[in-house]
C-alpha cells in the first residue's frame, strides 16, 4: 500500500527579529582609505596582528583596522593608526570596542 504525500499546511513565515542591516561609514569607501588600506596591508606582509595567521593567500579575510577606533577619536590616515586584523580578530577587538564604549555612556 503506497501512501500519499500531501503538500504541506503550513505557511512558511518571515522571523519577527532581523538584526538591522549594516549600514557602512562611507569613509571606508574613500580611494583615500582604500588605498591605504591596501598599503598597510602590503607592507605588513598580510599577516594578522592579532593571532599572527598568513593571509598573503586569503587577502579578502584581512581588514586594515583602525587600532583607536574612529568613533573613539581615532585618527582617519595615520598608519600608526592601522593594524591588520583577520576577521575573528576584528570582531572580537570591535566587540570589545563597543561594549566598553556602551558602558561608558551608561555611567
Amino acid at each position: 500500500m503506497a501512501l500519499k504525500m500531501m503538500a504541506s499546511q503550513l505557511r512558511r513565515t518571515k522571523p519577527a527579529l532581523r538584526a538591522p542591516a549594516k549600514l557602512v561609514d562611507p569613509f571606508y569607501r574613500t580611494p583615500e582609505w582604500r588605498a591605504l588600506a591596501a598599503d598597510v596591508k602590503e607592507l605588513r606582509g598580510f599577516v594578522c596582528e592579532g593571532c599572527g595567521g598568513d593571509f598573503s593567500k586569503r587577502r579578502d579575510k584581512l581588514i586594515a583596522d583602525h587600532k583607536i577606533e574612529r568613533k573613539d577619536g581615532g585618527a582617519d590616515l595615520d598608519p600608526v593608526n592601522v593594524q591588520c586584523l583577520c576577521i575573528y580578530c576584528h570582531n572580537r577587538k570591535t566587540g570589545l570596542a563597543r561594549k566598553q564604549r556602551m558602558a561608558q555612556s551608561s555611567e
